[in-house]
């Protein structure tokens, strides 16, 4: 037999003349494909998550649905959530924050679940959520999931930092702009300050709740025109500025030279 999924309506027909097929269509891979491998005795799923410029947020051309259950009653179900449909495959829009997806899994028995190569990049972190515990899954990474009936979330995101740190301005020296780099190992109130060398604040902005992340590229990073807090240029020289998180609090030296 043979199952369908028709996106829009259509006209089927069954039979009649046997027509040579023009060529096959032949569909871009994803950017990035992750293969989620899982296997119980002799039961297996390979299921495939991943993100491409061109995929939509709903049903595309590279994602897989699951063939329809057959009359005989299986122990073991796993697939990923896309609307309505069930999934093997499921490719997201590109994005630069956290894109996620809801795994279902049953089975009598417990589940190894394997991460395929090639791996996740080095500026990224792949996790499997339970909604109580989170753990972070690596290329070639086994872990053991529990029997039973299971909704899980995998959360693709940028890698976070291990520590808080306030790094150099770039660029050092400058004339007349600036912009100071950080990192934050957790979500924080972020405050940065600057003061010449005689203590004398020259210019203060109270940034507000960030979320944990780096913060290194220009459209993120903290950028100072050179100016102090009434709008006067400042003159050439060292300056100091001071970053306060929850917890944390450090200091870099720059210099403007005219």
């Amino acid at each position: 037999g043979y199952w369908i999924l028709a996106l829009e309506d259509c006209q089927l027909v069954v039979g009649g003349e046997v027509s040579v097929p023009a060529a096959p269509l032949a569909l871009p891979e994803p950017k990035l494909l992750i293969l989620i491998s899982l296997v119980s005795g002799d039961w297996h799923r390979n299921l495939e998550i991943g993100l491409d410029q061109s995929a939509s947020s709903g049903l595309d051309p590279m994602d897989r649905a699951v063939p329809p259950t057959g009359p005989q009653a299986e122990d073991y179900q796993a697939n990923l959530v896309g609307g309505q449909y069930q999934l093997r495959r499921d490719i997201r829009p590109m994005s630069a924050q956290a894109v996620s997806w809801q795994m279902r899994l049953s089975s009598p028995e417990p589940v190894q679940l394997t991460i395929g190569s090639p791996g996740i990049p080095t500026d990224r972190e792949l996790l499997i959520s339970d909604g109580q515990m989170e753990t972070m899954l690596t290329a070639g990474m086994e872990m053991q999931l529990a029997s039973g009936e299971r909704e899980l979330t995998l959360i693709y995101r940028e890698r976070l930092p291990e520590a808080t740190a306030l790094l150099q301005n770039y660029p050092n020296p400058f004339n007349p702009e600036t912009w100071i780099l950080f990192e934050l190992n957790q979500d924080s109130n972020v405050s940065l300050t600057i003061y010449n060398t005689a203590g004398r604040l020259v210019w203060r902005l109270d940034i507000g709740f960030q979320q944990a992340g780096t913060y290194l590229q220009r459209d993120c990073a903290i950028y100072w025109d050179g100016r102090t807090q009434s709008g006067e240029q400042v003159a050439s020289g060292t300056y100091f500025y001071t970053l306060k998180t929850a917890g944390y609090v450090s200091t870099q030296k720059m210099i403007i030279l005219k």
